[in-house]
């Protein structure tokens, strides 16, 4: 009986937790990348 009730709320919750943590992630890596741009387009123009 415990277990069935646990199992319920647990599930979503992780799967809630989980997509959190993928979007994060999402955000972390496209900031990170847009640095990395920035930082290759300055080096671009500073070698032209």
């Amino acid at each position: 009986m415990y277990n069935q009730l646990f199992r319920k709320k647990a599930v979503p919750r992780l799967i809630f937790m989980f997509k959190i943590m993928i979007r994060l992630n999402l955000v972390k890596t496209s900031i990170y990348w847009s640095k990395v741009r920035q930082d290759i387009q300055m080096d671009v123009s500073r070698i032209f």
